[in-house]
């Protein structure tokens, strides 16, 4: 076991996260702290090992054969918050769902990691409170759903977390790169892209690594797009290694991963790899209209009320949080594509049997306000979902969204969203997101003429801030769409009257409609707004954390398919956490796929209870589950056995304030 101490910082208060100096401790499988039970044979092939040596087992699919685990077990010297980090040699013959369990301070978390990608690196799992001494530790286990692979255990490291810094004042500086033309899709084009960006004092870049199911890094789930060089080239490792480098004092940048969520593919799929990408492999998850249409002109859009959809898309995030250095993660396309879609047969069926009737299709139906929830709903479970899994892993990373606009516009004061074609149209509830706290940021894509639309930019660019409930907007003018000079006039309202956090121009390539060259675009921006660099806003709610948030899902069984239980998940349940010490209680509802989350909780120990849904009468508790101010605790909860044919259960001593922030508009 080697540890490392690095420089002394300050000690915080219980609440809070806490460490008293910085730490690095890395266990190797040789290590004094490593042991194992089982058949695991030591090896030394692999060129990507860590140290000399490393050991495997045999995976097997069956429980009850999955015998044979590691343990690395480090000396904590201590209590405080470490990230941990695994290290294994890749190979073809690896499982691609290595489990891997940590258990910390609040409980037990599992993680799966596809070995065949990543290797010979350290990979980050997650974030987690550990006491001092030898209690906590990383176990992982021989089980995969594919037999006869080699589960890989190498090294793990435990490095004590470190807090952003808070620094005063700040603003957000960026521009959207897209993929579809020159900018990313080669080294020299991100090299070039980063040195725009220090040249003329922006401080990140949102370029886009996924675009219709394909992606510009190594993805465990999808495939390369076409137009990189080469095939394979990774540009998100390239632009993170150009933009984190601060040799002879070259200025940080940050990069956030701008990612295409439901839009997963055209009419003509490009992709020749029908085993891989999702519109071969899952084409029951893709969304339909009232009329039975597959396709919006040639758009085909996953429909968010699948729950593997959510999960797909989940797994899809979080793959670039645990593998690659990104300072945020960015969505796109996180809505439908209108009113006339959601109509997938999977999503039909489970509101047919949960309302009793089919999904209206027009407004003048009776029903159609609970479906256009219902579909709110389904979008903003995804949000929520990857928001508090992203936290577990690394709560530095921040989470954005390329969020609709439209006219008209809602009031500049932050009233009228549903009365909004954002809302009511495409079903992206964003007010309500930025209530929730499940972004840490609105980038609204404002992309509005200055000439022939000043008043709706203006509009939404005030509604965006003064709807931030604690949290930031960054505006994004359409500058693709102007003149320098109507650009000049955007920025100066987001900057001096609006008060924005920051701006992102769309688009880093396309930067006028005035034939003026892009050149003249950045130093006419350099001049005009950012004439000498700063660095990005601190985000108190991470730098200073005085909550934490508490997640998990929600399992039963059911002996026929009946409402609210999706195979082993239940959706609809009731789930309640009660502070012990103040007896406080919030109240949430499982989603689609089970799971539930209370994203601002004050730091204690709770008593968790989930309540079967309407119609059944079941209940079930833990107890004493602490939450850390900064960190995500995760507790599952289990009826085992549910019956069809129970009484109703009527939640009478539950508060229904669904862990809101702010209160609700009325016209929610």
């Amino acid at each position: 076991m080697h540890l490392k101490h690095f420089l002394t910082i300050i000690v915080l208060s219980f609440s809070q996260i806490s460490f008293s100096y910085s730490v690095e401790i890395v266990v190797d499988n040789t290590s004094t702290g490593f042991s194992y039970i089982g058949d695991w044979t030591v090896a030394t092939v692999s060129g990507d090992k860590y140290g000399a040596d490393y050991r495997y087992a045999i995976s097997t699919s069956s429980l009850a054969n999955a015998t044979a685990y590691a343990i690395w077990r480090p000396t904590i010297p201590t209590t405080t918050t470490y990230q941990v980090w695994i290290w294994y040699p890749q190979g073809g013959n690896r499982p691609i769902d290595a489990q891997y369990y940590i258990y910390h301070d609040a409980g037990v978390s599992c993680f799966y990691t596809n070995q065949t990608i990543h290797g010979g690196q350290w990979n980050l799992l997650g974030t987690f409170r550990f006491s001092a001494g030898t209690s906590g530790y990383v176990k992982l286990t021989n089980y995969s759903k594919q037999n006869g692979k080699a589960v890989m255990a190498d090294g793990v490291k435990f490095s004590s977390f470190q807090l952003p810094p808070m620094r005063s004042g700040g603003e957000f500086r960026a521009y959207w790169a897209d993929a579809w033309g020159a900018g990313l899709l080669t080294a020299t084009q991100c090299s070039a892209m980063i040195d725009t960006a220090r040249r003329y004092n922006f401080n990140a870049v949102l370029p886009q690594v996924r675009r219709r199911g394909d992606v510009a890094y190594q993805s465990t789930f999808e495939n390369y797009f076409g137009g990189l060089s080469p095939s394979n080239f990774d540009a998100l490792s390239t632009l993170i290694q150009y933009a984190h480098d601060t040799s002879g004092g070259k200025p940080y940048i940050e990069v956030h991963a701008w990612m295409v969520t439901y839009l997963c593919a055209t009419v003509r799929q490009a992709t020749t790899d029908t085993t891989r990408h999702v519109y071969y492999t899952h084409p029951e998850w893709f969304t339909r209209s009232y009329t039975g249409a597959t396709a919006s002109g040639t758009s085909m859009f996953l429909d968010p009320g699948v729950p593997d959809v959510i999960n797909y898309l989940t797994d899809v995030y979080l793959d670039v949080v645990k593998h690659y250095e990104v300072d945020g993660i960015h969505y796109d396309y996180v809505r439908y594509d209108g009113a006339e879609w959601g109509y997938n047969s999977i999503v039909s069926t489970r509101f047919h049997q949960e309302y009793g009737y089919a999904p209206p299709t027009t407004s003048s139906q009776a029903g159609w306000s609970t479906w256009c929830q219902y579909r709110r709903d389904a979008v903003m479970a995804l949000v929520k979902k990857v928001y508090a899994h992203a936290m577990e892993i690394n709560p530095n990373v921040k989470v954005t969204g390329a969020l609709i606009t439209w006219s008209p516009a809602p009031n500049p004061n932050g009233s009228g969203y549903s009365s909004t074609a954002p809302y009511s149209d495409v079903f992206q509830d964003w007010q309500y997101w930025m209530n929730q706290h499940i972004l840490d940021a609105s980038i609204p894509m404002a992309y509005f003429d200055d000439d022939s639309y000043p008043t709706t930019f203006r509009n939404w660019a005030s509604f965006a801030v003064n709807s931030t409930y604690g949290r930031h907007a960054y505006i994004g003018p359409g500058v693709y769409l102007n003149t320098t000079t109507q650009t000049v006039r955007q920025i100066y309202y987001c900057r001096e009257t609006a008060k924005a956090h920051g701006i992102v121009n769309y688009s880093y390539r396309a930067t006028n409609d005035g034939g003026v060259s892009n050149t003249a675009f950045y130093q006419m921006m350099s001049t005009q707004f950012y004439s000498t660099a700063t660095h990005t806003p601190s985000m108190s709610w991470k730098s200073q954390p005085t909550t934490g948030i508490l997640k998990g899902h929600v399992y039963g069984s059911a002996t026929s398919p009946v409402p609210y239980y999706n195979g082993r998940v239940v959706y609809k349940s009731r789930v309640v956490a009660r502070n012990e010490s103040t007896l406080s209680a919030w109240t949430t509802t499982t989603d689609g796929t089970g799971f539930y989350a209370f994203i601002d909780l004050p730091p204690g120990n709770y008593t968790i209870t989930a309540y079967t849904p309407p119609g059944y009468g079941h209940s079930i508790l833990q107890s004493g589950k602490p939450v850390f101010a900064g960190l995500v605790t995760t507790v599952d909860l289990d009826f085992v056995t549910v019956p069809v044919e129970l009484s109703r259960f009527e939640l009478s001593e539950v508060f229904d304030n669904e862990n809101i922030a702010v209160p609700r508009d009325n016209n929610y």
